[in-house]
C-alpha cells in the first residue's frame, strides 16, 4: 500500500495517526507545566503550520498568532491548544478537527 505524505510545515508524516501522535506529544509536554506557553521553536512552527490548515483558519488566526498555549478547555475539562494574539486574546482549536480534514500532499 502506498501512503501519500502529509506535510505540516517542515515535518512530513506518512499517515494521519503520526500527526495525531505529534500533537499529543506537544500537548502532554506542556499541560502540567506552570508555564503552559509552547516555547520550543520547532513545536511552535509545527502548530502554526497546522493551524493554517484548519478549515476555519481565518477565524482562528484573525490578526495573527503571538504564541501558543496548552490549557484546559473549561467546557470539556480536557487540555487543548490555544492560539494567543498580541493582546492576549485566546482562541482554542481542535487538532483532531484539523487532522480529519487533511488531504495528502
Amino acid at each position: 500500500m502506498i501512503h501519500l505524505p502529509y506535510t505540516i510545515g517542515t515535518e512530513t508524516f506518512r499517515v494521519k495517526d503520526e500527526i495525531t501522535r505529534r500533537c499529543v506529544e506537544i500537548r502532554d509536554k506542556y499541560q502540567f507545566l506552570t508555564d503552559k506557553t509552547v516555547s520550543n521553536s520547532n513545536e511552535d512552527d509545527f502548530l502554526r503550520a497546522l493551524l493554517r490548515r484548519h478549515p476555519e483558519a481565518e477565524t482562528k488566526i484573525r490578526g495573527g498568532v503571538d504564541h501558543f498555549e496548552v490549557d484546559k478547555d473549561p467546557t470539556w475539562d480536557t487540555y487543548c491548544f490555544w492560539a494567543v494574539d498580541e493582546e492576549g486574546e485566546r482562541v482554542k482549536f481542535s487538532y483532531p478537527h484539523i487532522i480529519t480534514s487533511l488531504r495528502p500532499d
